[in-house]
């Protein structure tokens, strides 16, 4: 699979975020995506909950969702 852009992973994440935020009360955000050691999934990422009452389980599962479309990142450019 080709690496995309972190910036496309980070704008994957935003609107994933932003899904969140118009169906639930409160803020959802994920933090801007680091590299790992793993071939399969080169990067990963943080995210915050206020005030909403959503799962984390949701957030892990949107975070899982964006990794299995764009796994790599190239992280040189």
């Amino acid at each position: 699979m080709k690496p995309v852009s972190r910036a496309k992973v980070q704008e994957r994440l935003d609107a994933e975020a932003g899904k969140f935020n118009d169906a639930h009360r409160g803020v959802h955000i994920f933090k801007p995506i680091w590299q790992v050691d793993d071939p399969h999934c080169n990067w990963t990422t943080g995210f915050e909950v206020r005030g909403s009452t959503l799962r984390l389980g949701d957030m892990w599962d949107a975070l899982e969702r964006v990794q299995a479309k764009h796994p790599l990142v190239d992280f040189g450019e």
